[in-house]
């Protein structure tokens, strides 16, 4: 039977991401030469697939610290049926999750001398996430959405160790329901580092979106999926850097549970988008490549496939409506400033940031705090003082047209 041309639909697949080959599995974030000795939980991809009748879009939620836009191009290719530029492919920054960057293989000191990438487990993966997008888009059927807002306070839960008032503790949700009720997918939008099980950690782990997932879709079944917001610089999990890894393992599950409760308790209150319609637009740009230390990584071949065209970086940004929520994507690790100001954007009632999407940049910060010693490390890990700006100039103009 051929659907409506105002039907909404949508569907979900989740498939396992986890390398098998440890071996050769550097673990991404905090320090290089950190070999993977096995597994805590294992990683997903974890797709959505949505559909208006004429606008089609697939969301993917990753167990990764990042993918470039260039990986990103490759995964769009191995997919069909979907229009590939209405694809997106979300990272959760998980730092027990495998190098997919090229900054934590072998090293001297800090300065990484070999890609921790593995070729072999890259193009799995590829094919692992395009299977997902593909089944979400298969399983899709007639649907209801319903968004909600939580606005719990966070304290002793999660915390910015730059500026402590500086945060967006405001977490947005989608529910996806068929017409018999049942969960087909939960999205939860929040921001704060997938860090908790720190440096010492040498097993492969979503971190705390693992437990958060498995509240939700315990309570509401479906498909849960975990998109990162304005978590750079830094909003980290509460815990001290001697906190014992044995309290790590703990808080890690707590806080999962805490927030994943969070998100079950709003959606009790969730609203439904009456005759949802998607409105979606996206756009390229080319930014400077203002940071020499990357520059050099990048001619040596350790960012893998990430190469500059005539000194700028080739991104993306998108935003997306759905009634009343709103959605932009981010390039990057969003400081909370800039994620505050992106979602001041939108005219909307529910906003959600996605950041690390579609590409991993670096953090993205505003161009007064570059210079500020207090976010030091933040410039360096950052592709140059005019990110920001560019990327809040593109999406503003895309929101207007």
């Amino acid at each position: 039977m051929a659907k409506r041309k105002d039907e909404f639909r949508a569907g979900a697949a989740a498939v396992r991401i986890t390398p098998t080959d440890l071996g050769k599995c550097y673990l991404a974030g905090f320090a290089p030469n950190r070999i993977c000795r096995g597994v805590l939980d294992p990683l997903w991809a974890r797709a959505l697939y949505i559909s208006d009748g004429s606008t089609e879009l697939a969301l993917v939620a990753c167990d990764l610290i990042g993918l470039s836009w260039q990986f990103v191009q490759q995964i769009r290719s191995r997919i069909s049926g979907i229009d590939q530029h209405n694809v997106l492919i979300h990272c959760t920054h998980t730092h027990s999750g495998p190098d997919t960057m090229g900054l934590w293989g072998k090293a001297l000191g800090e300065l990484p001398l070999v890609s921790g990438i593995d070729p072999q487990y890259m193009d799995s993966l590829f094919d692992e996430i395009a299977f997902a997008v593909n089944k979400a888009r298969i399983n899709a059927r007639p649907a209801v959405a319903y968004t909600a807002v939580d606005r719990t306070d966070r304290a002793g839960w999660v915390e910015n160790i730059r500026e402590p008032n500086l945060i967006d503790e405001q977490m947005t949700l989608l529910r996806l329901d068929d017409l018999a009720g049942r969960t087909i997918a939960t999205l939860v939008n929040f921001g704060c580092h997938p860090e908790t099980l720190w440096d010492r950690n040498h097993l492969l782990s979503p971190d705390y979106p693992a437990q958060l997932l498995t509240t939700v879709e315990s309570a509401l079944g479906g498909v849960g999926l975990f998109v990162s917001g304005a978590l750079g610089g830094m909003v980290t999990p509460a815990l001290t850097e001697d906190t014992s890894q044995a309290r790590r393992r703990e808080f890690t599950v707590e806080l999962g549970t805490h927030l994943g409760q969070c998100a079950v308790d709003a959606l009790q209150k969730a609203r439904k988008v009456d005759a949802p319609s998607i409105d979606y637009r996206r756009a390229e740009l080319l930014l400077p490549f203002e940071n020499k230390l990357l520059a050099f990584m990048s001619n040596m071949g350790v960012l893998g496939e990430r190469r500059p065209e005539g000194g700028r970086l080739r991104t993306e940004v998108a935003a997306i409506r759905l009634g009343p929520l709103g959605a932009i994507t981010m390039p990057g690790e969003t400081l909370p400033a800039v994620g505050l100001a992106a979602k001041e954007l939108l005219d909307c009632k529910h906003k959600m940031l996605f950041s690390l999407c579609n590409d991993e940049l670096g953090y993205i910060l505003p161009e007064s705090d570059f210079g500020n010693g207090l976010y030091e490390y933040e410039s360096k890990m950052s592709v140059g003082p005019h990110t920001a700006p560019e990327l809040l100039g593109a999406l503003a103009s895309l929101i207007a047209d």
